[in-house]
């Protein structure tokens, strides 16, 4: 009896390890307005209200608050950065 990868994946996932389940939401963090959430010099990217995808970059670059403009931050994940 033969059975495919999604299904020896229910059975035993750690045969799998290059599948690692994703951070859920891709590591996205909703935001509803305020004052930085994350220190100001942490590389992120951000989801705009009406913008399918935002800019990376230092976190103090950003406008935190909400003023209900399309450019207010709803989302945002921390962009890992390479160990020194």
């Amino acid at each position: 009896f033969k059975i495919g990868r999604q299904d020896a994946m229910k059975i035993n996932p750690s045969c799998f390890p290059q599948t690692a389940k994703q951070p859920e939401n891709d590591g996205w963090i909703p935001w509803s307005g305020g004052e930085c959430p994350v220190n100001n010099l942490l590389s992120i990217q951000v989801q705009y209200r009406e913008i399918d995808l935002g800019d990376t970059a230092n976190a103090g670059s950003f406008r935190w608050n909400h003023t209900g403009k399309s450019s207010d931050i709803i989302a945002y994940r921390i962009i890992p950065t390479a160990a020194k």
